[in-house]
């Protein structure tokens, strides 16, 4: 009976040794390189390694974009304003040209009929008068006749007298003037004078 009881013994023994040996054989499994000589571990770090080497290589600034930020801020542009220092001769503008003697319009003068009519024997109109305030020797004195759309007149040059210019015996001829009334005045212009009489009526046959 004691030879009986020692076999089950010897034989679990047996068992368990075997279990133990196929154990350590699958440790073993696991831990061991694979055939290319590097393990799943380090697998698996060095995508990882490789992905925070690119980020940091992609955050850090070149040498080349530094460069350009300086060149950005310090760069300004020339200010136009602030010439060269060297001055221009300019030529003065050119004067206006001068309208009549003087450079000045002529001034308005008072011209006075002393006689007007018609005269018979002369067959013509007369008239005469004087230039208030003028002594001067280049002024023309005009007669004027107008009735409607006719129009005649007669021209002679004045006459300087002590204080005014004189206008004399001015004639326009009866052929040139139709029956009726007329409008007659003097004028007297200048270089720097010009003015005229008043209106007065004179009667043709």
């Amino acid at each position: 009976m004691s030879a009986r009881r020692v076999r089950p013994a010897h034989r679990l023994a047996a068992v368990l040794g075997a279990c133990a040996v196929a154990l350590t054989a699958c440790s073993s499994d696991e831990l061991s390189p694979t055939a290319d000589g590097s393990g799943a571990a380090a697998t698996t770090s060095t995508p990882h390694s490789a992905t925070t080497s690119a980020g940091a290589s992609a955050g850090a600034p070149t040498a080349g974009t530094a460069a350009g930020g300086t060149a950005g801020v310090t760069g300004q542009a020339p200010d136009p304003s602030a010439g060269d220092g060297v001055d221009v001769a300019t030529d003065p503008p050119a004067p206006a040209p001068n309208s009549g003697s003087g450079g000045s319009a002529p001034r308005a003068v008072d011209v006075t009929v002393t006689y007007s009519g018609y005269d018979a024997s002369a067959s013509a109109v007369v008239a005469g008068g004087v230039v208030l305030g003028v002594v001067e020797d280049t002024g023309t004195c005009s007669l004027v006749l107008t009735r409607g759309g006719q129009r005649a007149t007669a021209s002679a040059s004045a006459a300087p007298d002590v204080s005014s210019t004189a206008c004399g015996d001015l004639r326009v001829d009866r052929a040139q003037l139709a029956p009726g009334s007329w409008d007659l005045v003097l004028t007297y212009s200048s270089p720097t004078s010009t003015g005229t009489s008043p209106v007065q009526e004179v009667e043709i046959p």
